[in-house]
């Protein structure tokens, strides 16, 4: 059956497909860069074959269909499928325990969240502890529960979530052996009597006086240990030139001695040099950046450059959007404190979100002006009279340097990613054509395609908590890309959240009488379990805007594309 499958079923509809797909381009919509759901599900179905994973298909089989091939490297280059494929997507389920305060499980927490693992953190107060501590693994914190099972011992843990997050050397036994020194100098500190001593009193007085020994000779000891040990290495990090948990557990160390803990001097690790730069490079990693420093933007509803930068940098933030009729200024709020100057909010904005280069003065400089003919002309958008003439002037104004730096070679680094002038631009230009000066906007081929650029940035991300609210989303399917991935794929590039549960035939077994026609895959909307995979990928496209619910021309020519697939996926060959 499938030699049947490679020799007639396949060609046939791939003949089909061919000839729609070459129809289809000749539609102006489908010409842009623009990704589309039944572009998914092709992109999903040529890989499969590609990778040469349907026994007797010869990987080969699709080299000389063109529209195919096309459909396919525009689905590739899309930065979200590039993103979607360089995660994990078969990670346990993750629930970090511990106290509401750093000690031993902060790098841990750390190593999840450099490396993109979603994790639940739980942090229990000192009497809930009292309460479930009978139930604990050795009666004590952390602990990890990885698909409920409950595992103990923080250097064994952390050790795991390194490894899941490629920050703990799995291949070199060397370099894992010099990150595994570290842990046990820090480690054999935190289990001196006189340490463990003074975390389980809680009466400061009483732990000052407890600590007495630890400034003076215990913590001393080990950072002079763990200073010549990193010393002896001779890079930037803990064991070298790059970033591992190694580092994580010296800067959480660090941390804490700094806090002003009863006792010990925030001043004790001023000494080691060697491990304030260890400190002081994770201190400034994006990441830790991201998730200790508190960011709350207060601004007007809508399109903000600021909002825009840090939603597509995907930086964590509290947005409080003004309304019109609010007395006060939009300002960035950093650590409690107000920045409230237009520009100065978005460079702050723009090296949080990595879209304001940090390294190249000479860049920066060029983008700054921009930024800077942006302000002007936005000032003098406010006078009362606003002459046609300005905007044409500062259009032609901005479109040269727009030209000028396409010619820059650095810049053509950035293809592929939005800095904070496209931002701005783009802001200032939705604002023209809200006016009705699209024709001018039009005339300026940089400014259209910096705009275009920045749409696909835009698609399906929550620019506001007061934006598009989505349902909550479950997928469940087999771990393995199938009938749901270009399902997966629609959903993740159109920024749409969604749970992807991924279970195995046994599973599927138990569940079968209560799902939907019995079979895979199901989406629950809000609770409510649908099924059928093409109903439910029209219903992802249209929700993340990746399938048209107003042009029917344009609809219809996608779903032709689904009935194909369809028919294909139902065929005797196929399900044999």
């Amino acid at each position: 059956m499938r030699e049947e499958l490679a020799t007639v079923t396949i060609p046939r509809y791939i003949t089909l497909l061919e000839a729609r797909l070459e129809k289809m381009q000749q539609l102006p919509i489908f010409q842009s860069d623009t990704v589309f759901v039944h572009e998914i599900a092709l992109y999903t179905w040529v890989k499969m074959i590609k990778q040469g994973l349907l026994d007797h298909v010869p990987a080969t089989l699709l080299d000389d269909y063109k529209f195919h091939n096309a459909t396919f490297e525009k689905v590739a280059a899309n930065q979200r499928v590039k993103e979607w494929y360089s995660l994990q997507h078969d990670l346990p389920k993750l629930k970090l325990t511990y106290f509401p305060i750093p000690g031993r499980a902060e790098p841990i927490r750390l190593a999840f969240f450099i490396g993109g693992i979603e994790f639940e953190d739980e942090r229990l107060s000192f009497e809930e502890y009292e309460k479930v501590k009978s139930e604990l693994p050795f009666n004590q914190l952390p602990i990890l529960e990885v698909n409920g099972e409950p595992i103990s011992q923080s250097l064994a843990i952390l050790r795991y979530a390194g490894s899941l997050a490629g920050l703990y050397p799995t291949t070199d036994m060397l370099e894992s052996f010099h990150v595994d020194e570290i842990f046990v100098l820090i480690d054999e500190m935190y289990n001196k009597p006189e340490w463990r001593a003074t975390v389980r009193e809680r009466d400061p007085e009483k732990q000052k006086k407890m600590r007495e020994n630890l400034p003076k000779e215990i913590i001393p000891k080990t950072l002079e240990f763990l200073e010549k040990r990193v010393a002896a290495f001779n890079g930037s990090f803990a064991t070298g030139t790059h970033l591992t948990v190694a580092d994580l557990a010296i800067y959480a160390l660090i941390l804490s001695l700094k806090a002003g803990r009863p006792g010990i001097p925030t001043n004790i690790t001023d000494p080691y040099k060697n491990l304030l730069c260890v400190f002081d490079q994770v201190k400034a990693h994006p990441k830790v950046v991201e998730c200790t420093v508190p960011i709350r933007l207060i601004a007007l509803e809508g399109l903000h450059p600021v909002r825009l930068a840090l939603s597509v940098g995907d930086v964590n933030f509290e947005d409080k959007p003004l309304s019109p009729t609010d007395i006060g200024q939009s300002a960035l709020q950093v650590d409690g404190e107000s920045f409230t100057h237009s520009d100065a909010m978005l460079r702050c904005a723009g090296r949080l979100s990595g879209s304001y280069p940090a390294t190249s003065p000479i860049m920066a400089l060029q983008i700054d002006e921009i930024i800077h003919v942006l302000s002007e002309v936005q000032a003098k958008m406010n006078y009362p009279k606003l002459e046609t003439s300005i905007i044409v002037h500062y259009a032609s104004l901005l479109e040269a340097r727009l030209q000028r730096l396409r010619s820059v070679p650095i810049f053509k680094l950035y293809d592929d990613k939005v800095l904070i002038h496209e931002i701005a631009l783009y802001c200032w230009t939705k604002t023209i054509r809200g006016m009705g000066f699209d024709g001018i906007i039009d005339k300026h081929k940089c400014i259209v395609q910096a705009e275009t650029k920045m749409d696909n940035q835009l698609r399906g991300k929550q620019l506001t908590q007061q934006s598009r609210k989505y349902p909550k989303l479950k997928l469940t399917y087999f771990p393995f890309p199938g009938r749901a991935e270009p399902i997966r794929l629609a959903l993740f590039i159109a920024g749409i959240p969604f749970e992807d549960e991924r279970i195995g035939v046994d599973e599927l077994n138990r569940r079968r009488s209560k799902l939907p026609f019995n079979q895979l895959p199901v989406l629950e909307i809000d609770g409510d379990v649908v099924s059928q995979a093409l109903g439910i990928l029209r219903y992802v496209g249209t929700l993340g805007g990746l399938y048209s619910s107003s042009d029917i021309k344009e609809a219809l020519r996608i779903d032709e594309v689904f009935s194909l697939f369809d028919a294909f996926y139902t065929s005797y060959a196929w399900n044999a």
